[in-house]
């Protein structure tokens, strides 16, 4: 591994470390998992990720093989970003805004979610898929994980924002994604290239399985899963990114990304609807009959969190709760932008919470609002706070059952 190892510091402007503190560094993400890669490296730019990926793959091709792992921050609860190969970091150098259009905004893989996010609401914009980890996770990372958090409910996940992507495919070949028109399409697998390869295989894959791919996508308003193959060519434009995205880095590295942006919601007509339960069981009946009103987010807090909360930061709660303690606090956001809108839904909102909770209240005041969501946006940092060994260990992630 030394002799590829020398190739690409001496083929790239950016740098290999294979000191020990590096790699246990690299060693674990945000999940239980450790794996110790060989070696880290920091690209520079694009230029510097194609040379990498060539010279992995020509030694591949002599039978030496040794893997590639992309990563951003290391927030992912899966062990996405862990590999035993060279580890490849795009934060340190590949961390750009490279331009802010009208409704869409031009990134490198390496920049921090929530530093993004900040730009963009500067300029009355943002990108509504983010994740609970938006202020320490990259933006490619999130695009390698199709993330998306608790905007999910009423704008998707971060595929439906990708426009396109500029990406190193496995032979070091730099594409561009688009939406494709068959024509386009059939341009592509004329090219004698493995991106002309990839379009001319995956086209004769979708169009032999089409009924398969159909009878098996999941029905549900949240899928976060990779290899989405009923994505690829859902609105009759052929478009590879909806393919790479969610890939978690196994079938390209994502150098350079186009998203669409939305107008962020004026936060004095967001309204945060906050019901109490007694049971998950009537919550789960108020769910289902809010979920028909469209919210711009639907997320639940259990007594669990609550009771290990008041234990370990009882000010966190301070005026939030009801005197009796719920089973289940709701959080059922509106953010329309015609105030007749919210108020009908609200109106309808307040029928269900009758029905099923014991006691509801409306926050219009966005600091009360972001009091509530920092309860349930810091649930995982305040059960890595309980004392003693007993940690909670994320096993299953994002886990979907039929309502």
């Amino acid at each position: 591994m030394k002799k590829i190892l020398k190739r690409i510091e001496d083929a790239i402007e950016g740098e290999v470390v294979t000191d020990s503190n590096y790699l246990d560094y690299y060693s674990t993400d945000g999940s239980i998992f450790e794996v110790k890669p060989t070696a880290v490296c920091f690209p520079k730019d694009t230029i510097d990720v194609q040379n990498i990926v060539k010279i992995i793959h020509e030694e591949a091709e002599n039978g030496n093989y040794f893997p590639i792992t992309p990563r951003g921050k290391g927030t992912d609860q899966g062990g996405g970003p862990l590999g035993t190969g060279l580890i490849v970091d795009f934060t340190k150098y590949m961390n750009h805004i490279l331009e802010i259009g009208e409704d869409f905004v031009r990134v490198e893989p390496g920049v921090r979610y929530g530093h993004l996010q900040d730009e963009l609401k500067k300029r009355g914009k943002y990108l509504p898929p983010y994740p609970a980890s938006l202020e320490i996770c990259s933006i490619g990372g999130a695009i390698s994980n199709n993330s998306a958090g608790e905007k999910t409910v009423k704008y998707g996940a971060t595929r439906d924002y990708i426009h396109s992507l500029k990406a190193v495919l496995s032979d070091g070949e730099l594409i561009e994604t688009e939406p494709m028109t068959g024509q386009q399409v059939g341009a592509k697998k004329r090219q004698k290239s493995l991106e002309g390869t990839v379009y001319k295989k995956l086209d004769a894959l979708l169009k032999k399985n089409d009924k398969l791919i159909a009878e098996h996508e999941p029905k549900v308003t949240k899928n976060s899963t990779g290899y989405a193959l009923w994505e690829i060519n859902k609105y009759g434009l052929f478009d590879l990114a909806q393919l790479i995205t969610g890939s978690q880095g196994t079938l390209a590295l994502v150098t350079e990304a186009i998203l669409v942006t939305m107008d962020a919601p004026e936060p004095e007509k967001v309204t945060l609807a906050v019901s109490h339960y007694d049971s998950l069981q009537m919550a789960g009946k108020a769910i289902h009959e809010l979920h028909k009103l469209d919210p711009s987010a639907l997320e639940i807090v259990d007594i669990n969190l609550i009771q290990l909360v008041l234990k370990q930061n009882p000010d966190l709660l301070k005026g939030l709760l009801p005197k009796k303690l719920p089973a289940i606090v709701l959080l059922t956001e509106f953010d329309d932008h015609s105030a007749a809108a919210k108020q009908t839904k609200l109106a309808a909102a307040q029928k269900i919470f009758d029905k099923y909770s014991f006691s509801s209240v409306v926050k219009e005041n966005p600091d009360d609002q972001a009091r509530l969501w920092k309860l349930r946006r810091s649930a995982a940092a305040v059960m890595w706070t309980i004392p003693g060994t007993k940690k909670a260990l994320p096993i299953i992630e994002d886990g979907v059952v039929p309502p």
